[in-house]
């Protein structure tokens, strides 16, 4: 007699039939637990939302509370969340106290109402959660409503871009993976925490510039300012310079500071920032972060801001530290990503979000700000990706140290630059006694030229005196030779105080009868979009740009 084969048959492990066994939302709440650290039970205020619903979860996101009601339709047919929009505006209210503060600004209470069930949601279900928004745009309580359809594996919400930055994508992975996929997160690793000697050496690198600063000011130091054109001179940010071609003020800014306040509360933030992710992510990395934030803060800066607004200061290379180590903290346990996140909260939102008792000063570059805080999240996303959970530091620290290298090369010819073009700025006329008007342009001419001959601003201002004294001839001679220091006017001043005095002499050989000569002086003018729009002006009624 001839056996039968045995078929195998799969096996079904234990905890495999558990999870199939549960109703969708009592899978999304073990995934909520174990994946998020959220907590079943909420405060004693909100207990009446655990009476209004089958699963209730909280738990501390950032520096905000977060409560996760959840209605099981499966096992409860058609029932619906009891609690309207206005009794949960009100518990939200009585728990703002475990929420903490980001520079005296209140942080939200977040509450998200979950209605899961294996079948099509209907619109008057919808109508319903839709009414579930909280009524104050700038309301401290933040409410939403949510449908999950586990037949369709489908999420509908009453938040902007369906919710994709509030945790949709999360359920909707839930909903088309297996059911058998681990419910718990590895466990990431981190080390010891390491002395931060490279946050230390950019600190000492800052006040090591600002006392340059003060030892090579070329106008007289007012109590901690050394002055703009010292700032000028020294690679500080102009729109002007850097569009001829003076690209290393991009990285020498973020080295100079306005005033000495400037440089402690820059120099503290730095300290904050860098000593953590010096530990998290190494000196490489670090190094990267801040050169690119750097990088990133300045054209910003460059793209927002009028251009002539001189910016300066750390400050985008140090939001760019905040925001990628707000990025990373998503991938830490629940404990160390409430604590980075607070931490990189409490400066990103006061320095991204203008106040009003700031706004008009001048003296935030929010442009910056911004710049580097897009260059730290983009950071922070690929460092993230970059980072095995298994692993302590983020992987290719070898590439990171050779960009970190590169940046001090580009930091080491920012300064041969500022080192050959400084003698220039320091014979130029300072700020402050540049001729404001007309009339001061005539009485101080004379005096300026004597002496400051070297800049080519005092030779413009003697050409439009004497044009005025109608000495056309002398006029001409000044003006050639402002245009003779060449090297001046490209390193400290620019192409549109070249072409506003190309134009004036256009003007001048004009009204001497020479218009042949006046063409020819007026084309790089003509051509330019550097060019005064008054000088252009003259320029087209003596009919010298035809």
């Amino acid at each position: 007699m001839e056996a039968a084969a045995s078929i195998p048959v799969p096996s079904v492990s234990r905890a495999d039939a558990e999870l199939a066994s549960l109703t969708c939302a009592q899978y999304l709440a073990k995934h909520f637990i174990a994946q998020k650290g959220l907590q079943p039970g909420v405060p004693p205020e909100a207990s009446a939302i655990a009476q209004a619903c089958d699963v209730v979860l909280s738990g501390m996101e950032g520096v905000s509370l977060k409560i996760i009601a959840i209605v099981d339709r499966d096992v409860h047919p058609g029932k619906e969340f009891g609690l309207d929009r206005d009794a949960l505006e009100a518990i939200g209210r009585e728990c703002l106290k475990y929420c903490g503060k980001v520079k005296r600004a209140q942080m939200p209470v977040i509450i998200q109402v979950i209605e899961v069930e294996n079948l099509a949601s209907s619109d008057e279900q919808k109508r319903r959660l839709r009414k579930l928004r909280r009524s104050s745009r700038f309301g401290r309580v933040v409410l939403s409503g949510w449908i999950v359809d586990a037949s369709a594996s489908t999420v509908w919400t009453n938040l902007p871009w369906n919710g994709r930055l509030m945790g949709r994508p999360f359920i909707e992975r839930l909903l088309r993976l297996p059911r058998h996929e681990p419910l718990s997160q590895p466990s990431v690793l981190t080390r010891a925490a390491v002395t931060p000697l490279f946050t230390y050496a950019l600190i000492a690198a800052l006040f090591g510039a600002y006392f340059c600063e003060l030892a090579f000011a070329t106008s007289p130091v007012k109590g901690t300012e050394a002055g703009l054109q010292t700032l000028v001179a020294l690679g500080g940010l102009s729109h002007p310079l850097v569009a001829a071609g003076q690209w290393y003020r991009l990285l020498s800014s973020a080295f100079l500071h306005l005033n000495l306040f400037h440089l402690v509360m820059n120099g503290f933030c730095l300290y904050l920032a860098g000593r953590v992710l010096e530990t998290l992510v190494g000196r490489g990395w670090l190094a990267v972060i801040f050169i690119i934030g750097a990088l990133g803060g300045s054209a910003a800066s460059l793209l927002i801001n009028p251009p002539n607004l001189l910016s300066v200061g750390a400050s985008g290379a140090i939001m760019a530290l905040f925001a990628a180590m707000y990025v990373m903290s998503f991938r830490f346990e629940k404990i160390a990503r409430t604590q980075l996140q607070s931490r990189a909260l409490g400066v990103l939102v006061p320095s991204l979000v203008p106040l009003g008792a700031s706004i008009g000063s001048g003296r935030v570059d929010y442009g910056a700000h911004f710049g580097g805080g897009v260059a730290g999240v983009m950071l922070g996303l690929l460092l993230v990706a970059l980072w095995p959970k298994a692993e302590i530091l983020p992987r290719f620290r070898k590439v990171a140290a050779f960009a970190a290298g590169l940046g001090g090369m580009a930091l080491a010819f920012s300064l041969y630059a500022i080192v050959q073009a400084y003698p220039l700025f320091a014979q130029s006329i300072p700020p402050d006694q540049l001729p404001k008007s007309n009339a001061e342009i005539s009485a101080r001419a004379p005096d300026l030229l004597s002496r400051y001959p070297n800049d080519p601003r005092s030779h413009f201002y003697q050409a439009i005196t004497l044009m005025r004294a109608q000495d056309q001839i002398a006029a001409e001679q000044e003006l050639r030779t402002a245009l003779a220091q060449e090297e001046t006017i490209r390193l400290t001043l620019g192409p549109e105080f070249e072409m506003r005095v190309r134009g004036t002499l256009s003007t001048v050989l004009a009204l001497q009868g020479e218009i042949d000569k006046a063409k020819t002086e007026a084309r790089p003018a003509c051509a330019s979009a550097e060019t005064p729009k008054s000088v252009r002006n003259i320029m087209d009624q003596i009919h010298v740009c035809e």
